[in-house]
């Protein structure tokens, strides 16, 4: 992450030197450089995801797990990509939308149940009202009383909907494992 961190740095300063150059040569070799840098970025964060979903698909196929992918709402993702002014959320969440996709691939190319879904972490798996905050990322259910980290909330909804899930994507019931990836 540092190293995406120190690149994107590099590129930025580079453009921005670029755009107020006014020998033209100069420019050019600024702007060379700064696609270079980005073109480097660019397969950082790609053999990132590469091993990263390696990794997921290995350990599903051990265990034979269902993968869910805890999605965020579209507006949640544009306000994240457009939110921070010098652009570094943009290119992680590229890497995010890279992941996803390689994940889903495959998946399916393993025959692996795979399900993107939102998970919500405010609302009660027990009971399904509105989640309250209890203490630093501790959600607490106003109704029913049931409360755990904000965290785990995900997870417990894949795993109480579990067969629903699986009849979704139509896969054959695995064991009761589940790999969830939230974003």
């Amino acid at each position: 992450m540092r190293e995406l961190r120190r690149l994107h740095e590099e590129i930025s300063r580079l453009d921005e030197r670029a755009a107020r150059e006014a020998d033209p040569a100069r420019r050019r070799r600024l702007e060379e450089r700064a696609r270079h840098l980005k073109s480097r970025r660019y397969r950082k964060i790609r053999g990132v995801v590469k091993d990263v979903v390696g990794e997921i698909i290995k350990l599903a196929r051990e265990h034979q797990a269902a993968i869910v992918v805890d999605t965020m709402e579209e507006e949640s993702y544009r306000e994240l990509k457009e939110g921070d002014g010098s652009g570094v959320r943009k290119h992680f969440l590229d890497g995010l939308g890279q992941l996803r996709r390689r994940l889903q691939a495959l998946a399916q190319w393993y025959g692996l149940p795979y399900l993107e879904e939102r998970l919500y972490s405010t609302v009660c798996p027990r009971c399904g009202a509105e989640m309250e905050e209890e203490r630093r990322r501790v959600m607490r259910c106003p109704v029913c009383g049931f409360s755990d980290h904000r965290d785990n909330v995900p997870l417990i909804w894949a795993k109480r909907r579990y067969w629903e899930l699986l009849q979704k994507t139509k896969q054959p019931a695995f064991s009761a494992s589940i790999l969830l990836l939230t974003s």
